[in-house]
């Protein structure tokens, strides 16, 4: 997987979702009120479909997402300590960030701020987070194939840039390769602090790795530092079937 973090940027096909999840054929807009003025507006999340199967991205939290999904709870994790892998019994996680690993910070910690976002676009506006400092890309290669898999995301902006960071996640299948082809991509601009973004799908073809990258193009500012928190998964066929819609 290696070759992966050399592909940085893609197309993507711009789809305006709303609610929990909309699929890449149905286009609809919606006007959500934000409850505060520090959420941003709502979200415009890329979806590439490459395998013409059922892949789905959810753009904000709901009820049925957090039920049925397993959260992976970072907060028991000792601040600012370095994290290589996760594993809860059920699903391990191998984050790959070349020579370093991500670092989890608690919510309360100068060194990540805590104006998150807000619902229904995170959990909550205070999560600990796993922190990826100067790496653009990095690769979670996970023990078993997911149908679902889920994170939010933020950038580290310098506090006097405006401009959003273009983020994306591959979902891909390592029996499907040598070709590198993903099961799809999600695309999204996010901005910081306050705006940090749901990055979730479900996905018929189940998958083993997930390449999170980023557009560095009109991000000058963009610190290559940022953080990901509230990992969600599902493995079961089961119940991907059941919130299938």
């Amino acid at each position: 997987m290696k070759n992966l973090k050399t592909k940085s940027c893609f197309l993507l096909g711009l789809i305006v979702l709303m609610g929990c999840e909309k699929n890449d054929n149905n286009i609809v807009e919606q006007q959500v009120q934000l409850v505060t003025a520090a959420a941003e507006p709502l979200p415009q999340v890329r979806v590439f479909n490459t395998m013409g199967k059922y892949f789905v991205a959810l753009d904000t939290i709901c009820a049925p997402y957090l039920k049925y999904t397993t959260k992976y709870d970072i907060s028991k994790l000792p601040n600012q300590t370095f994290v290589d892998s996760l594993d809860d019994g059920k699903l391990k996680l191998i984050f790959d960030l070349g020579d370093s690993a991500p670092r989890k910070f608690d919510p309360t910690n100068t060194e990540w701020w805590g104006n998150w976002n807000v619902s229904p676009y995170v959990e909550t506006n205070d999560p600990h987070v796993l922190r990826m400092a100067d790496w653009s890309t990095v690769t979670i290669t996970l023990s078993k194939k997911c149908y679902i898999f889920g994170f939010e995301l933020s950038a580290r902006l310098n506090l006097n840039n405006n401009n959003p960071v273009e983020f994306g996640a591959g979902y891909f299948d390592s029996d499907r390769l040598p070709d590198d082809t993903p099961i799809g991509r999600v695309g999204q601009k996010v901005k910081s602090p306050g705006g940090a973004r749901l990055f979730a799908i479900k996905s018929e073809v189940p998958f083993n790795t997930v390449v999170i990258y980023w557009d560095g193009a009109g991000s000058a500012q963009f610190t290559r530092d940022y953080a990901i928190a509230n990992i969600r998964y599902v493995t079961s066929k089961k119940i991907f079937e059941q919130h299938r819609n």
